[in-house]
């Protein structure tokens, strides 16, 4: 009988070890899942930070490009309105001599000569 109540404590020994390591164990992984879940906050932490930077910049092109295209609209109507300025100035400063007022059948005189001298090369290379 004394065999057998040493087998028992044997076996209640080996039972309260096996107990304890997997106590252990399940105290390691707990530890490993806390661990991985305070990652994972951070993470999560991170990628809504990252998220709202994100947010933050996409804003700040869209202002960039409004500012952008209103200064080309500006720009645009400064160098329309300097190109109008010069060309009144110029119109205002032309001296009357080179105003071609009396002579405008001289001014196209040299583009009636070339439509006259093409028309005469269309008849002759339809003759020929």
């Amino acid at each position: 009988m004394a065999a057998k109540l040493d087998a028992a404590v044997a076996a209640r020994d080996a039972a309260l070890v096996e107990r304890d390591d997997a106590l252990a164990a399940r105290d390691q992984v707990v530890a490993e899942r806390d661990a991985m879940l305070g990652d994972q906050a951070e993470a999560d932490r991170f990628r809504e930070g990252a998220a709202a930077e994100s947010a933050k910049t996409a804003a700040e092109r869209q202002t960039m490009s409004a500012t952008i295209e209103q200064l080309r609209v500006e720009r645009d109507e400064a160098i329309a309105s300097r190109g109008a300025a010069m060309v009144m100035r110029n119109a205002a400063n032309t001296p009357p001599n080179f105003r071609r007022e009396s002579n405008r059948i001289l001014h196209f005189l040299p583009a009636l000569v070339v439509i006259l001298i093409a028309i005469v090369a269309a008849v002759a290379l339809h003759i020929i």
